[in-house]
């Protein structure tokens, strides 16, 4: 079922969070931002948990602004799962076809099969106090779906787990999604996370979507420099002027020199902008390259942090002049103290707006 939020709005003290977004019938939304941005809000809004003070939702082109949350047909998966301790497996998931009068025989008949395609057959008669993180995940989903539920929601049902679990288990989940074809809303302050599970993410700032877009989108072309720094792809340096630059091109002068990006496709860059220097798209150069490389800006720097990271080593570098600018190397380990030098081209430099300017 396509979900809809048109400015879902609920105010609180200390934020006041504005939802718009949409999901379409089958494919998944990420709903990803800092702690105390807004997401868990706007997901419990979507539920039906929280009243919004204005706005309106839609499920599937129906109003359900007012519906009552038991009325919505939304599977919820809360961050602790809120499994019932006292009822066993199989009573855990068939709980909600309970409370819709199913009878005895058709909740285990349905049950059963959910915890088989979710691959926990033979857990029926298992005590929740006795399972995995990962299992009690399962369950948790399989009670979501026993409904038939128009969307699932999921609010960071993965944080508690082990970094190695968790991995695994988002997989899990987002083949499963595409399994069984249905809507999913999922909240995380994960980045990769968010990527791989949403077809699309909604990033919330400060109580407001500021992109929406595939996952792509956003690491290619973040929506300005706030989304930019979230993401963590590379630098973020203010721009200090414009210079005269070749058509198709701009050329902004920034702490670490000029460096030539693509001309952003509406042609202005009025207002205050930033470029996000790519961290991904530097690429090495002799250390005694000359001050451009094939029309490239040459980047030196020594090292001041390398985190080495298996197929690649993130670094963190220092200019002569003190500024620090980050840069990744495949294949190799690094020494603090090494001194590198990086060509920047425009694919590598991107001019983004400052929020609220360009």
């Amino acid at each position: 079922m396509r979900c809809e939020a048109r400015s879902l709005r609920k105010d609180w003290p200390a934020l006041s969070v504005v939802f718009d977004a949409a999901v379409e019938d089958g494919r998944s939304l990420a709903i990803l931002g800092p702690s105390g941005c807004g997401k868990s809000t706007a997901l419990r809004l979507v539920a039906g948990l929280e009243r919004p003070d204005s706005g309106k939702l839609l499920l599937g082109g129906s109003d359900a602004t007012e519906r009552p949350a038991r009325e919505r047909g939304l599977g919820v998966v809360f961050q602790d799962f809120a499994l019932f301790p006292h009822l066993s497996v199989v009573d855990n998931v068939a709980y909600g076809l309970a409370v819709r009068g199913l009878s005895r025989a058709e909740r285990r008949t349905k049950a059963e099969a959910l915890l088989a395609r979710l691959g926990l057959e033979g857990f029926e008669r298992r005590e929740v106090a006795s399972l995995s993180g990962g299992e009690r995940q399962r369950v948790a989903l399989a009670r979501a779906l026993a409904i038939d539920p128009a969307a699932v929601l999921l609010d960071e049902p993965l944080s508690s787990l082990d970094p190695e679990l968790r991995k695994r288990l988002r997989s899990e989940l987002r083949d499963l999604q595409r399994r069984e074809g249905f809507t999913m809303l999922a909240v995380t302050h994960d980045i990769e996370e968010a990527f791989l599970l949403g077809d699309e993410v909604a990033l919330m700032d400060g109580g407001r979507v500021v992109q929406l877009g595939a996952p792509e989108t956003l690491w290619l072309a973040p929506a300005d420099a706030g989304v930019a720094r979230f993401l963590g792809r590379g630098t973020v340096l203010p721009v200090l002027a414009f210079e005269p630059a070749p058509t198709g091109f701009v050329v902004a002068r920034t702490a670490l020199g000029a460096l030539a990006c693509r001309e952003p496709p509406a042609g202005s860059v009025g207002g205050p902008h930033a470029v996000l220097l790519a961290a991904d798209a530097l690429v090495p150069v002799p250390v005694s390259s000359s001050a451009t490389a094939n029309g490239n800006a040459v980047l030196r720097g020594r090292v001041v942090r390398a985190d080495f990271a298996g197929s690649l080593t993130r670094l963190e570098l220092e200019t002569a002049g003190g500024v620090r600018f980050r840069a990744e190397l495949r294949g190799r380990g690094v020494s603090p103290g090494e001194a590198f030098a990086f060509a920047g081209g425009p694919e590598a430099c991107l001019l983004v707006p400052e929020r609220g300017g360009g």
